[in-house]
């Protein structure tokens, strides 16, 4: 099931969803964002972390357009300690390397590698095939 959430003008600024052939929950972020929408979103993905007992996040950086660094020390001391308790252990993110989000990925690579397994990617395709070859889900 795929959950969208809205921005108060009515545009998608990020989707998610599990998806049960991968075992893994997919977030796609789109348009600019603010902290109220990363908060907004990152709970959003974590319901279905918890809901399905999921250790893999894909979490879609390609379609957003503008730093997001302000939410890194949230993520970092809020949602990852409860992803982490969800039971999450590998996290891909995606960016788009000339776009100027591509600090905002390093600076979250930074604060979560050491926590959780934490790779970035240019390719989606790329990413997909990280996740895919680990084991698959304990249910």
């Amino acid at each position: 099931m795929r959950n969208e959430l809205f921005t108060p003008a009515g545009k998608v600024h990020m989707t998610t969803e599990y998806d049960p052939a991968n075992g893994w929950v997919y977030n796609d972020w789109r348009g600019p964002q603010n902290l109220a929408r990363v908060i907004a979103g990152s709970e959003a993905g974590l319901r279905l972390l918890r809901q399905h007992t999921c250790p893999y996040l894909l979490n879609d950086n390609r379609h957003t357009s503008a730093p997001w660094d302000y939410a890194v020390e949230w993520v970092v001391t809020d949602w990852l300690p409860r992803a982490l308790a969800a039971g999450l252990t590998h996290y891909a993110q995606v960016i788009q390397p000339e776009l100027p989000t591509v600090h905002s990925a390093d600076v979250l690579y930074t604060a979560l590698s050491e926590q959780v397994e934490m790779r970035l990617f240019i390719s989606l395709l790329e990413a997909q095939a990280w996740l895919q070859q680990l084991p698959p889900q304990k249910k």
